[in-house]
């Protein structure tokens, strides 16, 4: 079976070895695979997909890089080249090919890019390998291109008063319908009022409209999040559980902090008593619970001397856990207290982003605390990481029921320690 490094190898990364008529290795590749099934590391992918693209090379024959279809579902395939290693150019295109080649034969890989196939607004993405290793679902996100499409399409079938699976082949359940209705609401497309006038009186939407409202509809602003409290409280949630506060438990502990005259550290030593706090540090010794800390805080393991001075303060009660804490915070430098700016800050956009019932429901077990996690534990020093990762926020919570690595992964992230 070829893979891209094959193609890559006979043909050049942009096709420069097979002379004026350059045909790009994406081209050949999808060609050889069209005319022998299987002969490539493309045959992983769906066979109606591949003869969707081909179809996009007959009326683009020009535009080899990155082959898309604008119909649904959605499909695109291009080479990645985010991995390979950066050159500076100077005019001499001998050695910047040979640079190309070595480097997407070692690091490249195909993207191919997917609509569900009654859900087209929800696209997937998955990788294909230089040795041709198959990873799906490297990233789950909602096009909103495609949303708008098939919710027009949905309104225009409302309009002619015409039976739905008639006129929407993408809509064909209520469950989908509903689906389709609260990203939309979410994402800002129509207005709840809106919305219920042109479905509401619609038999086959009969309660889906009212349900996907009800699920959408925008929860009182936490004032909690303004409090003075507020900071120790989201640091506090940050350096036990390395997850920010959910607004049931924010709302508690700084209503808490406040009744007893502000003093956070008292509430937070709270947080030890906690069915969370014992799942993960019940049989850790002190220098697992202080590196713990640190990894939650710096995303890096403690300095040998830090750790045994902690560690040895924490062991002889001399501080509690929250002292501790709030002494490693406080003590940071450099980098470390960036570190900890974003990841309070992050922490922050991800609660406040909890305004829905449906989102305060995902947001509400094990599962979920380990997803919220893993998106927080990549928040660094790095500006440009950081708005990349707030980017997906919306997204992380949607999936926080399942597996977010997929949109990490799909961002250019690795989930850290979890």
């Amino acid at each position: 079976m070829k893979t891209l490094a094959d193609y890559i190898e006979q043909y050049g990364f942009d096709g420069w070895k097979s002379g004026p008529l350059a045909q790009h290795p994406i081209v050949m590749m999808l060609r050889d695979e069209i005319a022998n099934p299987g002969s490539t590391s493309l045959a992983s992918l769906d066979r109606s997909s591949l003869e969707i693209a081909v179809k996009v090379l007959k009326n683009n024959p020009e535009d080899g890089h990155t082959l898309s279809s604008g119909s649904l579902p959605f499909i695109s395939l291009t080479i990645n080249y985010s991995n390979i290693e950066p050159y500076k150019f100077d005019g001499n295109m001998v050695p910047y090919r040979a640079h190309m080649d070595t480097n997407l034969k070692k690091h490249g890989s195909i993207t191919y890019v997917r609509g569900e196939k009654d859900n087209p607004f929800t696209q997937h993405t998955d990788t294909i390998s230089n040795t041709g290793v198959v990873v799906k679902d490297v990233a789950i996100s909602t096009n909103f291109d495609a949303l708008k499409v098939c919710y027009n399409g949905a309104l225009s079938s409302v309009a002619l008063g015409s039976d739905l699976f008639a006129t929407n082949k993408v809509v064909t359940s209520k469950e989908i319908l509903q689906n389709m209705l609260e990203l939309v609401l979410q994402y800002g497309i129509d207005t709840p009022e809106h919305m219920k006038s042109a479905f509401g009186s619609w038999a086959y939407a009969d309660g889906v409209v009212d349900a996907a409202i009800q699920q959408e509809a925008k929860l009182p602003l936490y004032s909690q999040l303004n409090d003075p409290a507020s900071d120790a409280i989201i640091k506090g949630y940050l350096a036990y559980f390395g997850r920010p506060a959910d607004t049931a438990g924010l709302q508690y502990w700084v209503d808490a902090t406040n009744r007893t005259g502000g003093d956070a550290t008292a509430m937070i030593n709270n947080f030890g008593n906690s069915a969370e706090y014992r799942s993960m540090y019940g049989n850790s010794t002190s220098m697992e619970v202080v590196n713990s800390l640190y990894q939650h805080l710096f995303n890096r393991d403690a300095e040998k001397g830090g750790l045994e001075f902690w560690s040895h303060h924490l062991e002889t009660g001399a501080l509690t856990l929250a002292d501790l804490a709030f002494s490693v915070v406080n003590a940071a430098q450099g980098s470390d207290s960036k570190a900890i700016v974003e990841k309070v800050a992050a922490s922050r956009v991800f609660t406040g982003n909890l305004d829905t019932q449906r989102e305060v429901d995902l947001y509400s077990n094990n599962q979920s605390a380990l997803n919220a996690r893993k998106w927080l534990s990549l928040f660094s020093e790095n500006d440009f990481r950081n708005s990349k990762l707030l980017n997906v926020t919306v997204d992380v919570i949607n999936k926080l029921q399942g597996d977010v690595e997929p949109i990490l992964i799909g961002q250019g992230f690795d989930p850290l320690y979890y």
